[in-house]
């Protein structure tokens, strides 16, 4: 369910789009890899050690960066020949998301998942303080309204296992 909603709610992923998911070698970074990859997206996955990368790149990772052992955010603007890229995954927090913000597209979504990375990072600063802002308020007023969140977990579901026929989780 963690999956599903960040990858359709938070930042709905469409064929095309370009990812960076961080720890894509958890739980669910495994998942968000496995699912974005299904959906058409390119998938750039990072790590901390070797292994995690290998495991990224088999969960379906197409370019996985070992974030302490080289420069996430050069390696980012490599791949995507400057552009950035369209949603920010992150779980690691302290050591990721204020270089997150260099990564993102103007109009792009930096979706933060897990505590540790509420807990370890500081507050965006600069030109998407306001757009974070906006989102928490959107995401505090959804939160208030059962009902929809009944529908949002309803849909995941249904969602979530016609995925799986289709390509079953590995």
């Amino acid at each position: 369910m963690a999956a599903q909603f960040l990858l359709r709610l938070c930042f709905k992923v469409e064929p095309g789009h370009t990812i960076l998911v961080h720890a894509a070698a958890g739980g669910v970074g495994s998942l968000l890899c496995q699912w974005a990859n299904a959906l058409g997206a390119t998938v750039i996955g990072t790590g901390l050690a070797k292994e995690k990368a290998a495991q990224a790149k088999d969960d379906g990772c197409h370019h996985v960066i070992i974030y302490k052992e080289e420069d996430f955010v050069a390696r980012v603007n490599e791949i995507t020949s400057g552009k950035g890229v369209d949603g920010v995954y992150d779980s690691v927090g302290k050591d990721t998301f204020q270089e997150d913000d260099a990564q993102v597209e103007i109009e792009s979504e930096k979706s933060i998942d897990g505590q540790d990375s509420i807990v370890k990072a500081a507050r965006p600063q600069g030109r998407y303080k306001k757009r974070e802002r906006e989102r928490e308020r959107e995401e505090s007023l959804s939160m208030d309204i059962p009902q929809r969140i009944l529908k949002e977990i309803f849909h995941g579901e249904n969602e979530s296992e016609a995925w799986h026929v289709e390509a079953p989780i590995l």
